[in-house]
Protein backbone atom coordinates (compact mmCIF):
# COMPACT_ATOMS: atom_id res chain seq x y z
CA UNK A 1 0.00 0.00 0.00
CA UNK A 2 1.28 3.33 -0.88
CA UNK A 3 0.73 6.13 1.58
CA UNK A 4 1.03 9.89 1.52
CA UNK A 5 1.09 12.07 5.01
CA UNK A 6 -1.00 15.26 6.24
CA UNK A 7 -0.69 17.29 9.38
CA UNK A 8 -3.64 18.23 10.99
CA UNK A 9 -4.54 21.44 13.43
CA UNK A 10 -6.84 21.84 15.85
CA UNK A 11 -6.99 25.73 16.56
CA UNK A 12 -8.83 27.54 18.77
CA UNK A 13 -11.64 29.64 17.10
CA UNK A 14 -10.84 34.09 18.06
CA UNK A 15 -14.66 33.40 19.88
CA UNK A 16 -13.63 30.80 22.08
CA UNK A 17 -15.30 32.26 25.33
CA UNK A 18 -18.29 32.69 23.20
CA UNK A 19 -18.25 28.71 21.74
CA UNK A 20 -15.23 26.93 23.58
CA UNK A 21 -16.38 23.33 24.80
CA UNK A 22 -14.58 23.62 28.73
CA UNK A 23 -15.72 19.58 29.48
CA UNK A 24 -13.62 18.16 26.76
CA UNK A 25 -10.04 18.68 24.88
CA UNK A 26 -9.83 19.29 21.37
CA UNK A 27 -9.15 15.37 20.55
CA UNK A 28 -12.45 14.71 22.51
CA UNK A 29 -14.11 16.90 20.36
CA UNK A 30 -12.74 15.20 17.50
CA UNK A 31 -13.42 12.01 18.14
CA UNK A 32 -17.29 12.40 18.83
CA UNK A 33 -17.13 13.64 15.14
CA UNK A 34 -15.17 10.81 13.94
CA UNK A 35 -17.67 7.68 15.03
CA UNK A 36 -17.47 4.86 13.94
CA UNK A 37 -20.01 2.89 11.35
CA UNK A 38 -21.49 6.49 11.13
CA UNK A 39 -20.88 7.99 7.57
CA UNK A 40 -19.68 11.73 6.75
CA UNK A 41 -20.85 12.96 3.72
CA UNK A 42 -20.26 16.03 1.74
CA UNK A 43 -19.91 17.42 -1.36
CA UNK A 44 -17.74 19.31 -3.55
CA UNK A 45 -16.53 21.07 -6.95
CA UNK A 46 -20.04 18.70 -8.20
CA UNK A 47 -18.57 15.04 -6.64
CA UNK A 48 -19.95 13.35 -3.79
CA UNK A 49 -17.79 12.42 -1.26
CA UNK A 50 -18.06 9.93 2.11
CA UNK A 51 -15.91 9.43 5.44
CA UNK A 52 -16.31 5.76 7.24
CA UNK A 53 -14.55 5.01 10.35
CA UNK A 54 -13.88 1.20 10.23
CA UNK A 55 -12.03 0.93 13.90
CA UNK A 56 -10.59 2.47 16.33
CA UNK A 57 -7.66 1.70 18.62
CA UNK A 58 -6.42 3.65 21.72
CA UNK A 59 -4.53 7.13 19.44
CA UNK A 60 -5.51 5.88 16.04
CA UNK A 61 -8.63 5.75 13.74
CA UNK A 62 -8.59 3.17 10.31
CA UNK A 63 -11.35 4.45 7.93
CA UNK A 64 -12.06 4.80 4.44
CA UNK A 65 -12.79 7.46 2.12
CA UNK A 66 -14.42 7.15 -1.00
CA UNK A 67 -16.00 9.07 -4.00
CA UNK A 68 -19.49 8.50 -5.61
CA UNK A 69 -19.35 7.24 -9.26
CA UNK A 70 -21.61 4.94 -11.39
CA UNK A 71 -20.38 1.88 -13.60
CA UNK A 72 -22.01 0.79 -16.64
CA UNK A 73 -23.68 -3.10 -16.86
CA UNK A 74 -24.56 -4.31 -20.06
CA UNK A 75 -27.51 -6.89 -19.82
CA UNK A 76 -27.31 -10.28 -21.25
CA UNK A 77 -29.43 -11.08 -24.99
CA UNK A 78 -32.32 -11.88 -23.25
CA UNK A 79 -32.60 -8.58 -22.14
CA UNK A 80 -31.86 -7.19 -25.30
CA UNK A 81 -28.21 -5.98 -24.59
CA UNK A 82 -29.60 -2.88 -22.49
CA UNK A 83 -27.30 -0.83 -20.33
CA UNK A 84 -27.79 -0.52 -16.28
CA UNK A 85 -26.27 2.20 -14.57
CA UNK A 86 -24.99 1.27 -10.87
CA UNK A 87 -23.67 3.08 -8.33
CA UNK A 88 -20.09 2.72 -7.22
CA UNK A 89 -18.30 3.75 -4.39
CA UNK A 90 -14.17 3.20 -5.36
CA UNK A 91 -12.27 4.11 -1.79
CA UNK A 92 -8.86 4.64 -0.13
CA UNK A 93 -7.90 3.69 3.01
CA UNK A 94 -7.30 6.47 5.79
CA UNK A 95 -5.37 6.69 8.87
CA UNK A 96 -5.34 9.01 11.66
CA UNK A 97 -2.78 9.50 14.37
CA UNK A 98 -4.60 11.74 17.22
CA UNK A 99 -1.66 11.29 19.60
CA UNK A 100 -0.49 15.12 20.97
CA UNK A 101 3.18 13.87 20.35
CA UNK A 102 5.42 16.36 18.34
CA UNK A 103 7.27 14.05 15.68
CA UNK A 104 4.33 11.90 15.02
CA UNK A 105 0.98 13.06 16.57
CA UNK A 106 -1.84 14.73 14.59
CA UNK A 107 -0.49 12.96 11.63
CA UNK A 108 -3.09 11.53 8.67
CA UNK A 109 -2.02 9.09 6.48
CA UNK A 110 -4.24 8.19 2.83
CA UNK A 111 -3.59 5.90 0.83
CA UNK A 112 -2.70 6.59 -2.76
CA UNK A 113 -4.59 5.46 -5.48
CA UNK A 114 -4.37 8.14 -8.44
CA UNK A 115 -7.08 6.51 -10.32
CA UNK A 116 -9.11 7.40 -7.67
CA UNK A 117 -7.59 10.54 -6.03
CA UNK A 118 -4.92 12.03 -8.18
CA UNK A 119 -4.61 14.74 -5.74
CA UNK A 120 -5.78 13.53 -2.01
CA UNK A 121 -5.26 16.98 -0.48
CA UNK A 122 -7.97 18.90 -2.37
CA UNK A 123 -10.35 16.23 -1.10
CA UNK A 124 -8.79 16.16 2.48
CA UNK A 125 -9.02 19.85 2.78
CA UNK A 126 -12.90 19.51 1.79
CA UNK A 127 -13.18 16.81 4.36
CA UNK A 128 -11.71 19.35 6.35
CA UNK A 129 -14.49 22.45 5.92
CA UNK A 130 -17.05 19.59 6.53
CA UNK A 131 -15.85 18.96 9.87
CA UNK A 132 -14.88 22.16 10.63
CA UNK A 133 -19.15 22.28 10.18
CA UNK A 134 -19.30 20.31 13.74
CA UNK A 135 -16.52 21.15 15.76
CA UNK A 136 -16.99 25.05 15.37
CA UNK A 137 -19.43 25.66 17.62
CA UNK A 138 -16.90 23.59 20.46
CA UNK A 139 -14.60 26.54 19.32
CA UNK A 140 -12.00 25.05 17.23
CA UNK A 141 -11.88 24.59 13.59
CA UNK A 142 -9.01 21.80 11.67
CA UNK A 143 -6.91 22.49 8.29
CA UNK A 144 -4.51 20.11 6.71
CA UNK A 145 -1.51 20.63 5.05
CA UNK A 146 1.11 17.79 3.63
CA UNK A 147 4.10 16.99 5.05
CA UNK A 148 6.98 17.40 2.50
CA UNK A 149 11.27 16.92 2.35
CA UNK A 150 12.75 20.41 3.20
CA UNK A 151 15.44 19.22 0.91
CA UNK A 152 12.75 19.38 -2.27
CA UNK A 153 12.34 23.37 -1.60
CA UNK A 154 15.97 24.41 -1.73
CA UNK A 155 16.13 21.69 -4.34
CA UNK A 156 13.72 24.09 -6.74
CA UNK A 157 15.23 27.40 -5.41
CA UNK A 158 19.03 25.68 -6.92
CA UNK A 159 17.42 24.95 -10.08
CA UNK A 160 15.73 28.01 -10.66
CA UNK A 161 18.67 30.22 -9.54
CA UNK A 162 19.00 33.59 -11.17
CA UNK A 163 15.93 35.28 -11.95
CA UNK A 164 13.46 32.84 -13.02
CA UNK A 165 11.42 32.68 -9.83
CA UNK A 166 8.91 35.97 -9.91
CA UNK A 167 7.16 35.05 -6.45
CA UNK A 168 6.91 32.84 -3.63
CA UNK A 169 4.38 32.22 -1.63
CA UNK A 170 4.68 30.81 2.18
CA UNK A 171 1.51 30.03 4.15
CA UNK A 172 1.80 29.13 7.35
CA UNK A 173 -0.67 27.21 9.78
CA UNK A 174 -1.02 28.82 12.98
CA UNK A 175 1.12 26.19 15.19
CA UNK A 176 -0.24 24.04 18.18
CA UNK A 177 2.26 21.28 17.32
CA UNK A 178 5.86 21.14 16.85
CA UNK A 179 7.40 23.24 19.49
CA UNK A 180 10.45 24.51 17.08
CA UNK A 181 11.57 26.94 19.79
CA UNK A 182 11.95 29.26 16.63
CA UNK A 183 11.60 33.23 16.05
CA UNK A 184 9.00 32.37 13.21
CA UNK A 185 7.33 29.79 15.49
CA UNK A 186 7.23 32.48 18.08
CA UNK A 187 5.74 34.95 16.13
CA UNK A 188 2.95 32.58 14.56
CA UNK A 189 1.72 32.13 18.49
CA UNK A 190 1.72 35.59 19.12
CA UNK A 191 -0.47 36.81 15.84
CA UNK A 192 -2.47 33.94 16.83
CA UNK A 193 -3.13 35.23 20.36
CA UNK A 194 -3.56 38.97 19.13
CA UNK A 195 -5.10 38.38 15.91
CA UNK A 196 -7.49 34.82 15.75
CA UNK A 197 -5.58 33.63 12.83
CA UNK A 198 -5.63 30.13 11.35
CA UNK A 199 -3.34 30.99 8.47
CA UNK A 200 -1.10 33.51 7.36
CA UNK A 201 0.96 34.30 4.24
CA UNK A 202 4.34 35.88 3.62
CA UNK A 203 4.68 36.68 -0.04
CA UNK A 204 7.73 37.74 -1.60
CA UNK A 205 7.67 39.12 -5.81
CA UNK A 206 9.50 40.77 -8.20
CA UNK A 207 8.26 39.89 -11.75
CA UNK A 208 10.64 42.62 -13.45
CA UNK A 209 14.22 40.96 -11.92
CA UNK A 210 13.50 37.65 -10.59
CA UNK A 211 13.91 37.16 -6.86
CA UNK A 212 16.84 35.55 -4.96
CA UNK A 213 16.30 32.86 -2.08
CA UNK A 214 19.37 32.72 0.15
CA UNK A 215 19.34 29.41 2.18
CA UNK A 216 21.29 31.12 5.01
CA UNK A 217 18.26 33.66 5.51
CA UNK A 218 16.66 32.65 9.09
CA UNK A 219 13.00 33.46 7.86
CA UNK A 220 13.46 31.16 4.68
CA UNK A 221 15.14 28.45 6.28
CA UNK A 222 13.13 28.55 9.37
CA UNK A 223 10.05 28.91 7.16
CA UNK A 224 11.00 25.84 5.09
CA UNK A 225 11.82 23.57 7.80
CA UNK A 226 8.28 24.48 9.45
CA UNK A 227 6.22 23.91 5.87
CA UNK A 228 8.08 20.48 5.96
CA UNK A 229 7.17 19.50 8.66
CA UNK A 230 3.52 19.77 7.83
CA UNK A 231 2.62 23.36 9.01
CA UNK A 232 1.62 24.69 5.87
CA UNK A 233 1.99 25.30 2.06
CA UNK A 234 4.90 26.68 -0.37
CA UNK A 235 4.20 27.85 -3.99
CA UNK A 236 7.17 28.89 -6.37
CA UNK A 237 6.24 30.78 -9.42
CA UNK A 238 8.74 30.57 -12.27
CA UNK A 239 8.53 33.67 -14.69
CA UNK A 240 8.97 30.97 -17.93
CA UNK A 241 5.83 29.42 -18.58
CA UNK A 242 4.20 30.97 -15.73
CA UNK A 243 4.64 27.85 -14.12
CA UNK A 244 3.49 27.05 -10.08
CA UNK A 245 5.59 24.61 -8.07
CA UNK A 246 3.61 23.87 -5.21
CA UNK A 247 4.54 21.70 -2.08
CA UNK A 248 1.18 19.60 -2.21
CA UNK A 249 2.60 17.95 -5.44
CA UNK A 250 5.58 16.99 -3.16
CA UNK A 251 4.10 15.17 -0.35
CA UNK A 252 6.02 12.34 1.52
CA UNK A 253 5.34 8.98 0.18
CA UNK A 254 5.92 5.53 1.83
CA UNK A 255 5.13 1.82 0.44
CA UNK A 256 4.42 -0.18 3.19
CA UNK A 257 4.28 -4.12 1.68
CA UNK A 258 1.32 -6.15 2.85
CA UNK A 259 -0.40 -3.20 4.69
CA UNK A 260 -3.32 -4.08 2.95
CA UNK A 261 -3.51 -7.69 3.53
CA UNK A 262 -2.91 -7.03 7.22
CA UNK A 263 -5.80 -4.44 7.74
CA UNK A 264 -8.02 -7.36 5.92
CA UNK A 265 -7.00 -10.14 8.28
CA UNK A 266 -10.12 -11.45 9.68
CA UNK A 267 -7.51 -13.12 12.72
CA UNK A 268 -6.12 -9.72 14.10
CA UNK A 269 -6.43 -9.02 17.44
CA UNK A 270 -5.43 -5.37 19.25
CA UNK A 271 -1.57 -5.86 19.39
CA UNK A 272 -1.25 -6.86 15.33
CA UNK A 273 -3.09 -3.95 15.03
CA UNK A 274 -1.34 -1.75 17.11
CA UNK A 275 1.95 -2.91 15.31
CA UNK A 276 0.50 -1.95 12.36
CA UNK A 277 -0.11 1.61 13.27
CA UNK A 278 3.16 2.16 14.93
CA UNK A 279 4.52 1.16 11.44
CA UNK A 280 2.23 3.27 9.31
CA UNK A 281 3.34 6.47 11.10
CA UNK A 282 7.41 5.67 11.71
CA UNK A 283 8.35 8.18 9.41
Amino acid sequence: MKLQYYVYFLNKTKQESLFQDQKRNKKEILLSVLEEGKPIQFEDSGSKYAFVVVEKENNYIYAKFGKRSTIKRRMPPQDKFEELFEEDWPHCALFFNLDNDSNKGQRIAFEYKSSIFRNPYSQLKAFAEKINLCIFPSGYIMSISPVTQVQNFWDIVKVNKGKKIEKLSLIFNVPNLFNLDNELEDDLKSAQKDYGITKTKIELENPYEGINIPENNKLMKQGADYIAKGGGEYRIYLKEGKKVISSKEKTVTKTIKDLEIDIKSKDLGQKELFSIFNKIFDL
